[in-house]
């Protein structure tokens, strides 16, 4: 078993005849046979099966081993902050960061406070987005979420800013 994103690992075998080496699914890992010492690189997340062949001869049967290999998803680091501690008087603008691995996965970010059953969206631009709170006691809550992909197990995270009325 292996995740997304783990190192290439090896395995050997010993053989006086060229073997056949083989990952039954190349979108899960790939294989490089370098003389009996054989490279896995994970390239996705599923199952394959990775084979050894030889070929008999006079002095020796055909022969094969194989196992297979899980790979999982990874799960991504994600993170919010705000700029301003709580409580905040009076309301006013809060400036979230959302940091994320991988860089290139898709975030979406929402805000609700204790006062209302709805979510707001909101757009990220660079990592950040700065949101207006009123001014009333609320306490606003803060979900970076990254959705299950091929490689990704979902993830979120949340923060919070508490605002009191002046």
């Amino acid at each position: 078993t292996a995740t997304y994103g783990d190192d290439p690992f090896t395995f050997t075998y010993t053989a006086s005849e060229t073997a056949t080496v083989a990952s039954s699914n190349t979108s899960v890992a790939t294989v490089q046979d370098n003389d009996g010492t054989v490279a896995v690189t994970i390239v996705g997340a599923g199952t394959t099966e990775i084979s050894v062949g030889f070929d008999g001869d006079t002095n020796y049967n055909a022969a094969s081993g194989k196992f297979t290999l899980t790979v999982n998803k990874a799960t991504p680091t994600i993170s919010i902050s705000a700029d301003k501690t709580s409580p905040i008087r009076g309301g006013g603008i809060v400036e979230l960061t959302v940091n994320v691995n991988p860089a290139d996965s898709t975030v979406t970010v929402t805000q609700s406070d204790n006062l209302s059953t709805e979510s707001k969206a909101l757009t990220l631009t660079e990592g950040k987005v700065a949101v207006t709170l009123a001014n009333k006691d609320a306490e606003y809550t803060f979900t970076a979420s990254l959705a299950d992909t091929t490689h990704y197990v979902a993830n979120s995270v949340t923060c919070t800013a508490t605002v009191t009325r002046d």
